[in-house]
């Protein structure tokens, strides 16, 4: 199992505003905004951050997130966060489990190290999965940011055939 980082990907993404929904009693202090595994770009070319040429938004590229994984192939788990309301240091990382004879198996994992985040900031971490062994069936990717001791998780449910 290779738990390669592929780096800070794109530094830092600075969001203009980062709205509160009009029915919120608190302001959240963070959320994971994409968790998403698909392919790896045999070219590189993605993911990448604002490669949309003439685009006037902030935008991100990735590999079409895939439900269905291969085993055998490398795939590249894409993690973007907001910090709405934190300043501190920030933690991104991801696990992908597979359930193995009925209980859950880690089967792939990845962190950065500590970042300094601030409110009004995007972030998008891509990690390499290495090859996913053969574990057939149910799986599940989970993205979580530390936003210091406050943990943010989203997760998808995938299948490995």
């Amino acid at each position: 199992m290779r738990n390669a980082l592929l780096g800070f990907l794109f530094a830092l993404v600075t969001a203009a505003s980062v709205p509160s929904p009009a029915n919120a009693t608190t302001t959240p202090i963070g959320a994971v905004s994409l968790a998403a595994i698909g392919l790896a770009d045999p070219a590189g070319k993605v993911p990448a951050i604002n490669a949309i040429k003439g685009s006037e938004v902030s935008n991100i590229s990735i590999a079409f997130p895939s439900i269905v994984l291969d085993h055998g192939k490398t795939e590249i788990v894409s993690i973007a966060s907001q910090d709405v309301s934190y300043t501190g240091m920030c933690v991104t990382r991801y696990t992908l489990t597979a359930t193995v004879n009925g209980k859950p198996k880690t089967i792939a994992t990845g962190s950065t190290a500590a970042y300094k985040c601030a409110a009004n900031n995007a972030f998008l971490y891509a990690f390499s999965t290495g090859a996913l062994p053969d574990y057939p069936g149910a799986a599940t990717l989970t993205a979580t940011v530390s936003f210091g001791s406050t943990a943010i998780s989203k997760t998808v449910a995938l299948t490995i055939v």
